[in-house]
């Protein structure tokens, strides 16, 4: 089932573009950074859900955007999917593999499913 809802996703993230094109630019934010900072905020909040719809959004958006997938896999991590996260960091960094941000975030997102495994929960850091 875990395989199923992650390939699911996968495909929803891959597809966003199709599926919502320029919907940022629509509501009238073509600032990916202005849009980056606010998610960035709402998560920090704990509004993890919240957060990740506007990150998969973003993405959809401006699927190029590497801080933003990362920014969506750390928010997928805060919610304890850290499999899910993984996932998409490696699809990024098969397209980017010099993104510096993102092989740090694969390795500390690593490390908290590994703390999750001894149950203990991740810190909600950058």
């Amino acid at each position: 089932m875990r395989s199923m809802n992650r390939i699911i996703y996968l495909l929803v993230v891959l597809f966003m573009p199709v599926l919502m094109p320029c919907s940022f630019a629509q509501e009238g934010t073509a600032d990916p950074e202005a849009a980056y900072d606010s998610i960035r905020i709402i998560a920090f909040e704990g509004r993890l859900e919240e957060a990740e719809a506007m990150a998969l959004g973003l993405v959809g958006d401006y699927p190029s955007y590497g801080d933003a997938i990362v920014l969506l896999s750390r928010i997928i991590a805060w919610q304890e999917r850290y499999s899910e996260a993984i996932e998409i960091l490696d699809s990024l960094l098969a397209d980017q593999p010099g993104h510096n941000d993102a092989i740090q975030a694969r390795n500390t997102i690593s490390e908290w499913r590994s703390q999750h495994r001894r149950k203990k929960r991740p810190p909600l850091t950058q």
